[in-house]
């Protein structure tokens, strides 16, 4: 087939077994991806259950389990031991960004960030209304910031970003808040070592945060919560990502977040070089436009897109 014009838009790509999760990759009792509806089914009779990753994939997970009927117990173990929450109904605070210059560092950018917090904190206002104030200024922060910046955030800052500005649906949550209420759900922040595939069970050896302690622990079964979302486009085994990346069709992103492409989603070749014919969309632009993976940034990309498609006015073309 040929084509005048074509539109990378990918979606999201699984991540690879990690080598912790090697030995137990071919376990049923082990669910790689969460959305796998015939894996949850598997586990709907256990008795305890091991999810890794504490945010939205969490909450989908439990929402899912307790919809089967699922009267067991969670153990949630994510780095930080952060926990998601819901979504509530707020303002936004005021718009401290707006008519000064915008941070370049991600050291400027949290300290203002924590004096905001501090000030909604005093006035007795919710804290969620800070995310909805710093949202629309993602896009000129991460433009305006250097790759070594943007790489400081993703290694420090990205799980706090993400339970912050990723908040769960009420309904979702319901179940969840059920769970703990019950005494079925318990959260920790720890880092899972090992795990083994065991008669019965798998156990798993997990190191606690705060104690340093390493603990092995039984469970009937463990479900990966993590997010599956490889963006690295050196690590996706899709045949379709690699011709592209070998035959110098696109080239990485400096960051490793996707692909490399101009601020209007113009796909840059190997060689440096606009293709002029060939734009991308969504994911693969996660290291040119940070939220790229989020519904609203999307939406605003494809109506851009669009536009530029069909000739649209040039001040129409920045991705937003």
């Amino acid at each position: 087939m040929l084509a005048d014009e074509a539109v990378l838009a990918t979606g999201v790509f699984q991540s690879e077994p990690s080598a912790t999760e090697a030995a137990i990759v071919g376990d049923p009792r082990y669910v790689a991806n969460p959305w796998n509806l015939a894996a949850l089914d598997r586990l709907a009779g256990s008795r305890q259950l091991l999810l890794i990753g504490s945010s939205l994939s969490m909450v989908d997970v439990v929402a899912s389990m307790e919809a089967r009927g699922f009267k067991g117990s969670y153990r949630v173990v994510s780095r930080r031991g952060q926990i998601v929450e819901p979504r509530r109904n707020t303002e936004a605070w005021r718009d401290f960004l707006a008519g000064r210059p915008l941070p370049k560092t991600t050291r400027a950018l949290l300290a203002l960030v924590k004096a905001e917090r501090r000030a909604i904190e005093a006035a007795g206002l919710d804290w969620q209304g800070l995310p909805l104030t710093i949202r629309p200024w993602i896009l000129a922060l991460w433009q305006g910031a250097t790759d070594e910046e943007r790489l400081k955030f993703a290694r420090h800052l990205r799980a706090f970003w993400d339970v912050t500005a990723h908040r769960a649906a009420p309904p979702s949550f319901e179940r969840v808040a059920l769970a703990q209420s019950q005494g079925r759900w318990a959260g920790g922040a720890g880092r899972v070592l090992a795990l083994h595939p065991r008669a019965g069970g798998i156990v798993a050896e997990i190191r606690w945060r705060d104690s340093g302690a390493v603990e092995r622990l039984r469970f009937d079964g463990v479900v990966n919560c993590r997010g599956h979302q490889e963006h690295d486009w050196r690590r996706i085994a899709d045949p379709f990502v690699q011709s592209l990346l070998e035959n110098g069709i696109v080239r990485p992103h400096a960051t490793g977040f996707g692909i490399d492409a101009t601020h209007d989603g113009q796909v840059i070749s190997g060689n440096g070089r606009t293709h002029g014919n060939l734009f991308a969309i969504g994911h693969p632009l996660r290291g040119v436009a940070w939220e790229s993976s989020s519904i609203g940034e999307q939406l605003a990309q494809a109506m851009a897109l669009a536009g530029l498609l069909v000739g649209a006015s040039p001040r129409l073309r920045a991705l937003a």
